[in-house]
């Protein structure tokens, strides 16, 4: 019971007096900020790219004005679709 509580001697449980620990979990901790920082860039970046395909005046936040204005476009071809003639076959 009194090397769960104080470590055992193969190094299972990291010791607070160890400063290798301490670097790798700052790595670790590092790395993953990096990443995370870097996925949302990612999606900062591609909401931005979004705003500059919607049109000039939707007023509304990026991802609902797209959601929005893609519903539009899908109900126009929908539209469109229908008023073809019957003869020239296929789809979009």
């Amino acid at each position: 019971m009194d090397q769960l509580v104080c470590g055992s001697s193969k190094g299972s449980i990291p010791s607070a007096d160890n400063p290798d620990f301490y670097q790798k979990d700052r790595k670790k901790k590092d790395i993953h900020n990096r990443i995370e920082r870097d996925r949302r860039n990612n999606i900062n970046d591609r909401i931005k790219e979004l705003g500059l395909l919607l049109p000039k005046g939707a007023s509304r936040t990026i991802l609902k004005a797209s959601c929005d204005y893609i519903r539009k476009l899908q109900k126009d071809r929908d539209g469109l679709i229908k008023q073809r003639p019957i003869e020239s076959g296929g789809e979009y």
